[in-house]
């Protein structure tokens, strides 16, 4: 029997996972755009969001993150036989090395995407004014401007939804791929890798697909070798850790699939040579 595709067995997960993230990020913009509002027609100048939401955000984005891991981390460890089973030592491994890393990622991401929240105000601001007319009294220059951050938080709401659920399920599988095959290191907390497991990348194979996307897909590689995309090196999709541009990552549904035939081998192997 073939190996399923990985893409279009995660992708209903990961979709639902967005869903769920999608709500909470619309709640903290529509906070921001009103504060943004208050502050601008009562004292006239453009908050410094990242002083105000940060902490709700990376709180926002690691609930999230660990929850998606809880989704995905069980993938691989469930088709193991009772023989070679998950040991409690691997599986503490595994939570500590998602828990860390999903920390330092909420505090990554709220940065980079405050960052670009900030520039939406400023941008929406000065269009507002160069679009108001002569006379026009300050609160409706006010509500002109937050329409229009309103138009462009929600325009980045469901990118930012897939990004934020699709990235930490990369990360989860990766991770337990690599705790299950006795890695000495574990790559989300930049460790170097020493497992022989191979993965492979899985794409949704339909109309939607990228071209470069669509090049990648059935690219085998070892589980410390990164792939190459549009010419970029990614660990797994959405990775981001060898330099991958946005326009690699963004909008991709793509998928590391990683073949338990011979993570149960590895297992063998790693139980007699104990």
């Amino acid at each position: 029997m073939p190996d399923p595709n990985q893409a279009d067995d995660d992708q209903p997960r990961k979709k639902g996972l967005g869903l769920l993230l999608f709500p909470k990020l619309k709640q903290l913009d529509d906070d921001i755009v009103k504060t943004f509002a208050a502050v601008l027609n009562r004292q006239g100048f453009v908050i410094d969001v990242a002083s105000r939401a940060t902490e709700v955000l990376e709180s926002i984005l690691f609930e999230h993150y660990m929850i998606t891991g809880q989704v995905f981390k069980g993938d691989l460890r469930d088709q193991l036989p009772a023989t070679l089973a998950m040991t409690e030592e691997e599986r503490i491994r595994v939570d500590v090395a998602l828990t860390t890393h999903f920390r330092t990622r909420a505090k990554e991401q709220a940065a980079a995407i405050l960052a670009t929240t900030q520039t939406n105000m400023e941008r929406s601001w000065q269009t507002a004014k160069s679009e108001e007319d002569s006379g026009d009294p300050l609160f409706q220059t006010v509500i002109m401007a937050s329409a229009g951050l309103s138009r462009l938080l929600a325009r980045r709401r469901p990118v930012i939804s897939q990004l934020e659920s699709e990235a930490p399920a990369e990360d989860a599988k990766a991770t337990e791929a690599e705790v299950l095959t006795g890695s000495l290191g574990l790559s989300v907390l930049g460790q170097e890798v020493t497992s022989q497991l191979v993965k492979r990348w899985d794409n949704m194979q339909d109309e939607k697909v990228r071209d470069h996307h669509v090049d990648a897909g059935g690219q085998i590689r070892l589980i410390n070798e990164p792939f190459l995309v549009m010419g970029q090196y990614l660990m797994r999709p959405k990775d981001t850790s060898l330099g991958a541009t946005v326009r690699n990552i963004i909008n991709c549904r793509c998928s590391a699939f990683y073949p338990m035939g011979k993570i149960i081998q590895i297992r063998e192997e790693m139980q007699l040579a104990a």
